[in-house]
């Protein structure tokens, strides 16, 4: 079935994520199709919807975000790409 035209499908980015404060919080990031988190964390837009673990939907400020850390199914914790956001070093 096709999707009306005005409808963005979304991937889900398993992601940790440690905010300015030190709270970690474990979710999901939504992004298009062939979007990376490092793309989602350096767009135009100023929150980021995020849903956690226990499937309660926030908006995040990026200006919050120390560390983005994507859940890869297929990586050893070791292994994971770690994203710091800029704006906080």
């Amino acid at each position: 079935m096709n999707e009306p035209a005005h409808v963005i499908s979304k991937l889900e980015k398993e992601v940790e994520i440690v905010l300015n404060t030190g709270e970690k919080l474990s979710g999901i990031f939504y992004a298009k199709q062939y979007e990376r988190v490092s793309d989602l964390l350096n767009d135009a837009r100023t929150f980021l919807p995020f849903k956690d673990t226990n499937d309660v939907m926030r908006i995040i400020a990026k200006e919050t975000i120390f560390q983005v850390i994507p859940r890869e199914h297929n990586e050893p914790q070791s292994e994971q790409k770690k994203y710091i956001y800029p704006n906080r070093l």
